[in-house]
């Protein structure tokens, strides 16, 4: 038989050949996200292993890497649409309005009283500038400033309105982005000197419960209708009763006291009110203002001996204030046709007799003051070597006299203390005093004068708290006993 050639059998498929569909129809199945997930290396690299697997796993072994995310990209706004918000020309303003609204911001930052006081004191320092004839100029040269504050205190002004006029210059340059012309050195000094040459002694006199009860007694003769004489002798009343200030009785909203037509009491109402009662009355209306009814009620309840904490807490006090209140007697310590000026400071030196008292001549009085009480000396003890002390007290004293060759001068004793600022020999130095107040005496007598001496006021631990420290600073009946003293002297 012939031999027939068989045709060679085909060769069964390999591995490779038998899985590529299978790759790609598993890659087709997979999520589109999962195959771009897979970097081109992946996908292009061929598969090793040959062994039969599920096809799952060898997808599996494709890495799968997140999308990066970027360090810094702009955040996508929220939105149906996920784009972002495109700015509305409705809500652009015109600068002018934000410029307002900023002004009037900063304009809220000041109470309306502090707004009204530095337009006034911008206004007036601008007045002065164009009549001196100096350029209107911001920031303002700082001796504009000072020809300013030297025009107010020659136009009589207090202190305390030339530093809000400075406050008010202080402000505007401020807010114009300059500095502060206002800290400048001499302006403070010119401001210090302008305090210690200024009256400010208070004349106001208390309104006694004495007083109160006439006052209200002659309501009816200054009053127009008995409604009217109800209505003043209630707010007085309370008035005095209450401590109250007069801008908690003439309030302009929720006003406690009313008129018959329904408009509220006034400051000037009451203040015009009490000086017609006053003036019936025949007391002097310069002494007596309606702050008087506190006055007078912090001073009776120092008379009939209450603490200082129950004449704090009474008068709603916050600070030690409330001692200036009580008065008592007044200043004119209830000595009738007298008019008591108190001048002086603590801590006050024999050096500083003499120009104290060329300040009072300076100040061109009407007539020269009867009687000049000095209460000096004790502040050199310790300091001052006992030699010169001596020489000086004469000197001083002759210097007043000079001053003041038709007034009496009176010396008042220096007075014990406990302890010393210059010493720990406490002994030593009260006999010094003794001695400097001998001396005084002397020459007192042979200028004509007179003397106090306080025998009552002597150092016993008995008494508790009438000494302190370095000076005698008296309880409220300790300056009671130490006034009364006073007040014997100058009636006699």
């Amino acid at each position: 038989m012939p031999k027939t050639k068989s045709r060679p059998a085909r060769p069964a498929p390999t591995e490779r050949t038998s899985r590529r569909p299978r790759l790609h129809a598993a890659a087709r199945d997979e999520p589109q996200s999962v195959v771009q997930a897979a970097t081109p290396q992946a996908r292009s690299s061929p598969v090793e292993q040959s062994a039969p697997q599920a096809t799952t796993t060898s997808v599996c072994t494709i890495p799968v890497t997140e999308p990066p995310v970027p360090t810094v990209g702009q955040i996508q706004g929220t939105g149906s649409s996920s784009r972002p918000a495109t700015p509305t020309h409705t809500n652009i303003l015109p600068q002018r309005a934000l410029e307002d609204e900023m002004n009037r911001l900063l304009m809220s930052s000041l109470a309306s009283n502090t707004t009204k006081a530095y337009a006034v004191g911008l206004q007036a320092f601008d007045q002065f500038r164009l009549n001196q004839q100096l350029s209107i100029l911001w920031p303002p040269p700082s001796n504009h400033i000072l020809m300013f504050i030297a025009h107010l205190s020659i136009q009589g002004c207090k202190q305390t309105t030339a530093r809000a006029y400075t406050s008010a210059i202080a402000f505007k340059c401020k807010v114009l982005g300059n500095g502060d012309p206002t800290k400048h050195f001499l302006v403070g000094k010119v401001l210090e000197g302008m305090k210690r040459q200024n009256n400010n002694r208070d004349v106001r006199m208390p309104i006694t419960l004495e007083i109160l009860n006439q006052i209200l007694h002659k309501l009816p003769v200054v009053c127009q209708d008995t409604y009217e004489t109800s209505l003043f002798s209630a707010a007085f009343t309370l008035a005095y009763y209450a401590f109250l200030r007069v801008g908690e009785l003439a309030l302009s909203k929720g006003p406690l006291f009313c008129h018959y037509s329904g408009q509220p009491l006034t400051r000037y109402q009451l203040s015009s009110v009490l000086a017609k009662a006053l003036q019936v009355l025949g007391i002097n209306s310069k002494y007596y203002k309606s702050h008087s009814f506190r006055i007078g009620a912090a001073t009776m309840l120092a008379q009939q001996g209450l603490s200082e904490q129950a004449i704090q807490a009474s008068g709603r006090w916050h600070s030690q204030a409330y001692r200036s209140y009580i008065r008592i007697g007044g200043t004119n310590l209830s000595i009738p046709n007298a008019n008591i000026w108190w001048q002086g400071y603590s801590g006050m030196k024999l050096l500083d007799l003499v120009p104290k008292l060329k300040y009072l001549k300076g100040l061109k009085l009407q007539s020269p003051p009867h009687i000049i009480v000095v209460h000096c000396g004790a502040n050199n003890v310790g300091k001052t070597r006992f030699d010169r002390l001596l020489t000086m007290v004469h000197d001083i004293l002759s210097q007043c006299k000079t001053l003041f060759p038709k007034t009496k001068f009176v010396w008042s004793s220096t007075l014990p203390r406990i302890t010393w600022r210059y010493s720990t020999n406490t002994k030593a130095m009260n006999q010094t005093r003794t001695r400097v107040d001998r001396q005084a005496i002397k020459t007192m007598v042979s200028l004509g004068g007179a003397y106090i001496k306080h025998p009552q006021i002597k150092i016993r631990h008995t008494i508790p708290n009438f000494f302190i420290v370095t000076v005698p600073t008296y309880p409220s009946w300790g300056t009671t006993f130490f006034s009364t003293i006073y007040k014997g002297l100058l009636n006699t």
